[in-house]
């Protein structure tokens, strides 16, 4: 059963996670017509051709859960809104050492919006990302806007574009 805490768009192919509300995981996301859910390797992997909006909190560790955005979406495929908070990775203390994820959790194979006037990924004035860990593969550009909040403890991520013939590889930590 979906969380009550989404709201769906279908005209606008639009899945919004509500303003003042958390998800400590993806699993709200299964039982939406919209998103498909599969489980491989003991990984929750969703996809969907929705793009999707943070208003509330929502976090994920790439090491368990994965979430997929077809290259069908005609916007951003993952906007964060003003007071959103989008949490990927987690990180842990062992034997005295930080650890972070370190699984491919965001994939966003829509390859259309690769300008800054039209990002895959869009963190507005106002919303944050904390990237503690975990990989991103994309195909499209990143835009963190004027306020935004970034914090990125550590992250690999992977853009291609293949009209433009490039690839981007980053390690941050």
């Amino acid at each position: 059963m979906p969380s009550a805490n989404y709201s769906v768009n279908v005209a606008g192919k639009t899945i919004a996670l509500k303003s003042g509300t958390t998800e400590i995981d993806l699993s709200g996301l299964r039982g939406l017509n919209e998103v498909s859910y599969s489980k491989f390797g003991g990984n929750a992997q969703y996809e969907t051709d929705y793009r999707l909006v943070i208003e509330g909190t929502l976090s994920h560790d790439p090491d368990t859960e994965s979430i997929t955005f077809g290259d069908t979406i005609t916007v951003q495929s993952i906007r964060i809104a003003s007071g959103g908070t989008y949490n990927c990775g987690k990180q842990s203390s062992q034997f005295g050492h930080t650890v972070t994820s370190t699984g491919t959790g965001l994939i966003i194979t829509q390859s259309l919006n690769s300008n800054y006037n039209a990002p895959v990924f869009d963190i507005q004035s106002g919303g944050s990302f904390n990237w503690l860990g975990g990989v991103i593969n994309s195909k499209g550009t990143f835009y963190f806007r004027k306020d935004a909040v970034i914090n990125i403890t550590n992250g690999e991520i992977n853009i291609t574009n293949e009209w433009a013939n490039y690839f981007v590889h980053l390690r941050l930590n």
